[in-house]
């Protein structure tokens, strides 16, 4: 059998200025029909916002700080009403990657989780430890 290729990376389609436009078409929207339906929590993927990637420079150029604009862009766009969110991202906090959990009620960040065991594909990432 072949072996499957990845595409190309190409940074200017992964910009954090990009991302919520690439995102929003396909999961913001439907964000609000679980609230429709009557859930009080929505799960959705690990590192749902940006991908799940495997190489460190596209990750690092994707990663956000959960203090930047940019996320802050992310908040402003998920609904402030409606089911809790636990969403995947990768985060960067003091230049070091993190593979992360969030909750979101009503808009706003009430919990994080950085993954502790992390696997192969992703030594690039630092693992959470107390």
């Amino acid at each position: 059998m072949g072996q499957s290729r990845q595409p190309k990376y190409d940074p200017a389609d992964h910009a954090p200025a990009l991302l919520m436009e690439r995102v929003d078409p396909h999961a913001m929207a439907s964000f609000a029909l679980p609230a429709a339906e009557g859930a009080s929590l929505l799960c959705v993927p690990e590192a749902f916002l940006q991908g799940y990637l495997t190489d460190e420079t596209p990750a690092r150029q994707n990663a956000l700080e959960l203090t930047s604009p940019a996320f802050g862009a992310v908040l402003n766009r998920l609904p402030k009403t409606g089911p809790t969110i636990i969403m995947g991202l990768i985060e960067v906090q003091d230049g070091r990657l993190f593979n992360t959990a969030i909750v979101v009620e009503r808009g706003a960040v009430v919990g994080r989780y950085r993954k502790a065991h992390l696997l192969g594909g992703e030594r690039f990432f630092n693992s959470w430890k107390r």
